[in-house]
């Protein structure tokens, strides 16, 4: 990862100086969306999540981090460039200087993890709860993001997923009921409202029974680029990132709930 991802094999000037200072958190996020892995990893694309401007990342280590996570479109030049690459880099230097930190922070019955570097570890978990709870909206707000997060909508289509599974198979016997109505319809009216509405349950049931594996309308949490941390809300990922990212061996994970 070392080597596909870093621009050398030093970290530059700059970075070497901000290893040595006490880091200060940025309250502008600019978070990328990161989506569940496809089955099959794909190399990058001017047609794919960072368009003609392209991540800055080889074709080695973006197939490497699609196994872990996707990335999603943002519809934003900001995030692409390189810009990636260089929220990574920094990230990587953080772990081999020992700077990363690996916690978990609760939203109610909801977990986030995260990797962040230790010197913004609270204000991080501070912020990941006011993004799950959407107290960040608005500009004038200390907390600024231009872009949809998605990490509320996320956890509450997670939280709500196992009940639309039990409901599976009652939507499954509706539609041998509405079936049977449809063809035993009086008039073309009715024949008509019972082909939308079988239609409808249909589609719902395709829906459900498709995020079962793949969870399509869940984000898997995001890379924050102006202070470079990672979340996630399935600690699988976290833990894999963690690994790959060189979050020191040992260190005791952080598992405070509160400020």
């Amino acid at each position: 990862m070392e080597a596909q991802t870093r621009t050398s094999s030093r970290p530059s000037a700059e970075l070497a100086e901000s290893l040595r200072v006490q880091k200060e958190f940025n309250p502008s996020l600019m978070i990328q969306r990161l989506a569940y892995p496809d089955p099959i990893p794909h190399p990058e694309h001017p047609f794919g999540p960072f368009g003609a401007g392209g991540s800055g990342l080889t074709e080695r280590a973006y197939l490497m981090l699609n196994r872990l996570f996707a990335f999603d479109y943002m519809g934003d030049a900001d995030y692409e460039f390189g810009n990636l690459q260089k929220t990574l880099n920094e990230i990587f230097e953080y772990g081999a200087a020992g700077k990363l930190v690996k916690g978990q922070t609760s939203v109610g019955a909801d977990t986030i993890y995260y990797i962040c570097h230790t010197d913004i570890e609270k204000e991080v978990r501070s912020t990941l709860r006011k993004i799950a709870t959407r107290e960040h909206i608005g500009r004038r707000g200390r907390l600024r993001s231009r872009h949809w997060i998605g990490l509320k909508e996320s956890l509450d289509e997670r939280r709500a997923f196992p009940q639309k599974l039990k409901e599976l198979e009652k939507s499954k016997r509706e539609v041998a009921l509405r079936e049977e109505a449809l063809k035993n319809a009086k008039d073309a009216e009715s024949a008509r409202i019972g082909k939308i509405r079988l239609d409808r349950l249909n589609a719902d049931i395709w829906f459900t029974e498709a995020s079962r594996d793949r969870k399509p309308q869940w984000r898997a949490g995001g890379i924050e680029y102006n202070n470079q941390f990672m979340f996630f809300i399935e600690q699988e990922m976290c833990d894999k990132a963690a690994k790959l990212f060189h979050v020191p061996v040992g260190l005791k994970e952080n598992s405070r709930h509160g400020r």
